[in-house]
């Protein structure tokens, strides 16, 4: 029964590879064995294509176009900044020049400034004095390290008074001169750069 079957089986593989003997019948059922098994090893073990990195020339040209568009985005704020402040300077001036210009009205001259030029004289007769009240910005404390006395007597009262200068935007002192007769004044801002009679200065006169 045995012999039988083997026989089939055996007469089968035959068939199938086309007549060959039962030893080649066994080659062959070996080798389309290896094959299979070398074609689903491959399968099985194909990974997926992995996306392109950047490169390092790539990179470098990404971070440069980066930095200029940052670069371009600073120049662009400090700019409307520095606008911005210029702006707010020249506003400050035009509203003490409208208060000078009461000032005149009532008294037929221009409130007298310091020789130094110093904006504190124009504080105490504009603020202390008066009713005009600058916008914090534009406002400083004397210090009691300053060169001026930061504080002064009331004539009115009699008590110590805490002395404030005027302010352009950078927190710079302004310079005010106003000279006999009192017929002409200056405001003047240094500007950004500090220095006197340079091109960013701000001056208002009358």
């Amino acid at each position: 029964m045995q012999n039988s079957e083997y026989g089939i089986v055996n007469a089968e593989l035959t068939r199938m590879s086309g007549g060959t003997s039962r030893r080649e019948g066994r080659y062959s059922r070996h080798a389309v064995h290896s094959s299979f098994t070398i074609h689903y090893s491959l399968l099985t073990t194909r990974r997926a294509p992995r996306a392109a990195a950047l490169t390092l020339i790539e990179l470098i040209v990404v971070m440069a176009i980066m930095t200029i568009i940052a670069s371009a985005i600073v120049v662009s704020l400090m700019g409307g900044m520095r606008h911005a402040q210029i702006k707010g300077t020249e506003a400050f001036f035009e509203t003490i020049k409208a208060q000078l210009a009461q000032y005149h009205d009532m008294h037929r001259m221009y409130m007298p400034g310091w020789d130094d030029g110093s904006s504190i004289a124009l504080w105490q007769g504009m603020e202390h004095e008066g009713t005009f009240a600058a916008k914090k910005d534009f406002v400083q404390k004397v210090e009691p390290d300053d060169a001026e006395d930061p504080t002064f007597t009331d004539p009115d009262t009699g008590e110590k008074v805490q002395r404030y200068r005027y302010v352009d935007a950078w927190r710079n002192p302004v310079q005010y001169a106003c000279d006999p007769p009192f017929t002409r004044f200056e405001l003047r801002s240094r500007g950004r750069d500090l220095e006197m009679d340079t091109d960013d200065d701000i001056v208002i006169t009358d």
